[in-house]
């Protein structure tokens, strides 16, 4: 009987409505089970759709628990799972896929915040109450904290990031100094880092003299801002 609940329980969470697309720029593509729509403002969302956004383009999303994710130019980012009630059974996992993002978590960051992850192609980002965004490249990640703390894990390594820091990681540069990689892998990793073949990781930490304001009304999100 249990087995049989869980199974109605995944089923309707699919069907269900996580939240909305509110704002949109330019064009952008939504894939929805296995089709292509145009993008609309005010369109219904479900999980796993993808959103694929064109040249200039933004998309602002606010899903049911008010946790807001804006989309850049040129990315592709996607809803893999969604649930939300109120309690520590609530989750969200989404995938950043390429391009630019950035996220204020909403209640489920609050009732359950080591549910909340977003993946990139090399890492998995987890939130503490935050406000973060990142840019994703094939050679190059770009990762940064407005607001509160989120902690990057790249393989065995977790990476904490305070707020105004940003944290840069390169997936591929096979030609690096020992000593360099030695000296990147004793910086602020957590516990210490272990060095992957031909990977290299490099920290660029960031303070900001005045704290980044958030509009009420929406999220600025301009890559140039932000690599």
């Amino acid at each position: 009987m249990k087995i049989i609940y869980m199974i109605i329980l995944a089923t309707l969470s699919i069907y269900a409505n996580i939240g909305n697309i509110m704002a949109l720029r330019g064009n952008a593509k939504v894939i929805h089970s296995y089709k292509t729509i145009s993008a609309k403002s005010g369109m219904k969302l479900y999980q796993g759709d993808e959103i694929n956004t064109g040249k200039k383009a933004r998309v602002q999303v606010v899903l049911k628990d008010g946790t807001i994710v804006t989309i850049g130019e040129k990315s592709s980012f996607r809803f893999d799972k969604y649930f939300y009630d109120g309690s520590k059974k609530s989750h969200l996992k989404m995938k950043a896929k390429r391009g630019f993002f950035r996220s204020v978590t909403g209640k489920i960051g609050k009732v359950a915040p080591k549910r909340f992850t977003v993946e990139t192609s090399s890492a998995t980002i987890g939130v503490r109450g935050t406000d973060f965004s990142a840019m994703i490249s094939k050679y190059r990640e770009r990762y940064r904290c407005h607001r509160g703390a989120i902690t990057i894990k790249i393989g065995d390594m977790i990476k904490l990031i305070g707020a105004g820091e940003t944290f840069d990681f390169t997936p591929h540069a096979p030609s690096v100094p020992p000593k360099a990689i030695q000296a990147a892998g004793r910086k602020r990793f957590i516990p210490k880092a272990t060095v992957l073949d031909q990977v290299i990781h490099i920290e660029h930490i960031l303070k900001n003299k005045l704290p980044v304001k958030v509009p009420p009304k929406g999220l600025p999100c301009d890559p140039k801002l932000n690599h």
